[in-house]
């Protein structure tokens, strides 16, 4: 999987590896799946100069019943709770409206401006499929992000993604909870407790948005317009993991987000937050925009 610019392809946000064949994932801790509240001691401002837009997507019902998810609605309503509170208006895109996502990225290209935010969030299954057009030169993978309405499942591409986002003006935050395995016989033991975020993808799935675009590589690259930065659960040949609690990267996101606290910070502490089960990976349209604060990057109005 690629990331945002070249020169920071995955090592999204999004193995020393947790998932080789000759291990077992641990089993989490509750301090691993504690739910944490917002901080109150910070008065947020509507910013009234621009629109600020949160889209996010949980899914935990699929087609097959064996790759159904625990916690993806709790993931939702904790980062929602958090944005909202920051002056966000938010999208919840849970269960089957996920299969909405297209048209409604497609309804921000054409009316967010450059000087608008966009957070785009999703907790779900992840997969993969052969490269067919060549410009994933790196893994010969597309990545594919699976949303379903429990009767049917939908395979949206990178490319996919990458075309709309490459429309979208505004600055955004794509937040990526889910898995992009490159390898799918690594062993694992699922149970009632935990599950991996990964699903096999049918063949041949092809491109959803048959536009008459070229596609460009990987949501995850610098192709997108404007500033972007993503956080991503774990590396390209890792599985993140699924809980009744909610999942465990973005249980520790949550608790590490803060308006004074840098990119680079939030990723460090979730890194170590999580680093026994997988690897948590940032990347930026620009590095300078690892560095700089949530509350500047984002627009928001404090006091």
């Amino acid at each position: 999987m690629k990331f945002l610019i070249p020169a920071l392809l995955i090592s999204i946000l999004f193995t020393g590896c947790l998932f080789s064949k000759n291990k077992k994932v641990k089993t989490p801790t509750k301090a691993q799946i504690q739910t944490t509240k917002v901080p109150k001691n910070i008065k947020i401002t509507k910013n009234t100069n621009i629109t600020q837009k949160a889209l996010l997507v949980g899914v935990n019902d699929y087609k097959d019943k064996t790759y159904d998810l625990m916690g993806t609605q709790k993931d939702v309503r904790k980062i929602n709770k958090l944005f909202s509170s920051w002056g966000f208006d938010i999208d919840e895109l849970y269960g089957s409206k996920s299969l909405e996502f297209q048209d409604k990225l497609l309804n921000l290209a054409n009316t967010l401006k450059s000087d608008d935010v966009l957070v785009i969030y999703f907790s779900g299954h992840g997969s993969f499929t052969k490269d067919y057009n060549g410009d994933e030169i790196s893994d010969n993978r597309d990545e594919i992000l699976v949303f379903s309405d429990g009767i049917q499942n939908l395979y949206m591409l990178d490319d996919t993604i990458d075309k709309i986002l490459e429309k979208i003006k505004a600055r955004k935050l794509i937040i990526i909870d889910s898995c992009y395995s490159g390898t799918v016989n690594r062993s694992y033991t699922p149970n009632a407790y935990n599950k991996v975020k990964f699903i096999p993808a049918p063949p041949n799935i092809g491109d959803f948005l048959d536009d008459g675009i070229a596609p460009t590589p990987s949501f995850l690259t610098a192709q997108v317009s404007g500033s972007t930065v993503l956080l991503s659960s774990c590396k390209d040949n890792e599985k993140s993991i699924a809980t009744k609690e909610g999942s465990l990267f973005t249980n520790s996101l949550v608790k590490n987000l803060n308006l004074d606290k840098s990119f680079d910070t939030i990723h460090k502490e979730t890194l170590n937050n999580v680093s026994k089960y997988f690897h948590p990976v940032l990347s930026a349209s620009n590095p300078v925009l690892k560095n700089i604060t949530i509350k500047e990057y984002l627009k928001i109005n404090t006091n």
